[in-house]
């Protein structure tokens, strides 16, 4: 059984804001909290899906796994739900979910899920939402890719750190380097180039945190899109 904490959470999540409380009781019956340690494998690409996650607290990579490579897909911040579209249509994972530091997640019983749609059109609703905002993503990642430089990518992900945590021109990087230059698309000897050729910027870092000098500058270089609403 969730605690009130963490089910108040839960229901700030904009996918379930909306759902009546009887019908999100419902729905969390079955759910489960589980802590992860360190790089614990929550599961593997390929496997079947058990469950719809919710993350509470820390964050997770989301790996995808090929030709003998691997790569960072995305990393999920907390409050975030991930592999929604494995849950709802009980396909294969396409990823495996690794845990980045110590880790807490909700684990909800796919079945529920999408039994419990059937009788909840709000349920849907925030779903469907969900699984928009998820397409809207990928599509900007996927921009980013084709459409700007190593060093922009980078520079955009600095501007949306300094928005995200209201601290001015100095940021700090969620997660170490290696899994940061994986979700940009590059190596990390790329990635060490590309904070180089932002110091033209005034962009300076030590260990994890970044200094930005010249936010105009960075903004005017990188072009990065308007958040999202």
């Amino acid at each position: 059984m969730l605690g009130d904490t963490d089910y108040g959470a839960v229901r700030r999540i904009p996918a379930f804001a909306g759902v009546s409380e009887p019908a999100m009781r419902e729905l969390l019956v079955g759910a489960s909290v589980v802590p992860c340690a360190n790089a614990a494998i929550l599961f593997h690409q390929g496997d079947y899906p058990d469950f719809l996650y919710i993350l509470l607290d820390g964050r997770v990579s989301l790996i995808g796994i090929g030709g003998g490579e691997q790569t960072v897909v995305e990393v999920v911040p907390t409050l975030e739900t991930f592999v929604l579209a494995s849950a709802l249509t009980a396909q294969p994972y396409l990823v495996t979910a690794r845990a980045i530091g110590h880790s807490r997640l909700m684990r909800l019983p796919a079945a529920d899920l999408r039994r419990q749609i059937q009788d909840e059109p709000s349920l849907a609703g925030g779903l469907l939402q969900l699984l928009a905002r998820h397409d809207r993503r990928m599509v900007r990642q996927n921009k980013d890719l084709k459409l700007r430089s190593a060093t922009q990518r980078l520079g955009c992900h600095l501007l949306a750190l300094a928005a995200e945590q209201k601290s001015g021109p100095k940021v700090v990087l969620s997660y170490e380097k290696r899994t940061l230059a994986a979700k940009l698309g590059m190596t990390p000897e790329n990635l060490s180039r590309a904070f180089a050729s932002l110091r033209r910027y005034k962009v300076a870092v030590s260990g994890q945190h970044v200094m930005l000098g010249d936010i105009p500058g960075l903004r005017d270089y990188c072009r990065p899109d308007d958040p999202e609403e």
